[in-house]
This record gives C-alpha cells, sequence and structure tokens, in this order.
C-alpha cells in the first residue's frame, strides 16, 4: 500500500490526495515517470520462470510508454526503459521494487536459487549505474539486501 502511495504521489495524481496532508504539503506541478515492479503476486520457479516474468514485466512497459526497448538482456532492457523515460518526459525517474526477493525465495534448491539472485543482482545494479537519471528508488522486501 505505501508503494501505492508513492506510485500516485509522483505520478501527480493529486485527486487522489484531496483532504489528506500531501495535497498541500506535495508539488504537484512535477510529474515524474513511475517503473513499478512487483514480485508479490504468483510463484516464480527458477531462473526460467523468472527470466519470463521480466520479460513479460519488460512488453507491459513499452506498451505503458509507447516506447521499444532494444536490448536483449533484462538488464539492458531496464538501463534502456531508464534512460529512456529521463528522456522522453524529460523528467527523472521514480523506481519502485515490492518484493525485491521474492522470486529467490520461493526457490527451494539452493543452485537454482543462487541462479535467481544472480539474475536479480544482474537486474538491480542498473539502478545504482543509473542514478544521474532517477529521482527516487525504493525496494522493499524481507531478505537482507543482494
Amino acid at each position: 500500500m505505501f508503494l501505492d502511495t508513492l506510485h500516485e504521489a509522483y505520478k501527480g495524481n493529486e485527486t487522489l490526495f484531496k483532504d489528506l496532508f500531501l495535497e498541500k504539503n506535495w508539488d504537484w506541478s512535477k510529474k515524474y515517470p513511475v517503473i513499478k515492479i512487483s514480485f508479490g503476486g504468483g510463484e516464480t520457479t527458477g531462473l526460467e520462470g523468472l527470466q519470463l516474468v521480466i520479460q513479460d514485466m519488460f512488453l507491459a512497459f513499452q506498451r505503458q510508454y509507447q516506447i521499444k526497448l532494444e536490448s536483449s538482456s533484462a538488464s539492458g532492457k531496464f538501463k534502456e526503459l531508464i534512460e529512456l523515460l529521463y528522456k522522453k518526459k524529460e523528467q527523472k525517474v521514480v523506481i519502485l521494487i515490492d518484493e525485491y526477493d521474492k522470486p529467490i525465495l520461493d526457490v527451494i534448491d539452493k543452485d537454482f536459487a543462487y541462479q535467481v539472485r544472480d539474475e536479480l543482482k544482474n537486474l538491480y545494479s542498473v539502478v545504482k549505474d543509473s542514478d544521474k537519471y532517477i529521482q527516487l528508488a525504493f525496494i522493499t522486501g524481507v531478505s537482507h539486501a543482494l
């Protein structure tokens, strides 16, 4: 729920905050492109399942923002998505990742868990490398950071 609140505030959806604290304490003149990723729904079983979920996620972002991502890797697409949104919207990007660690926790087999962890590390490393394009990155999970 907190990530949904951040999402709507950064998108500039002022009407949702009528008569609430943020209505008068937020700069509604600024609207940011938001990349919201949630691994909370469903179960990703292994590396292939995770890769399919990520692939579908990027297809959805392409439709949502009417852009084309050319990179073949997930981390490349993520970096490209951040940079394209920054250029297209002329505004820094907000990244919200919910349950960053759930794909790892879904995998019982230790070897598969390491593969899933490595795939996610590659994806998440893009956030640090793209900091000049990012207004806010907020990541939730139950495990210690990777």
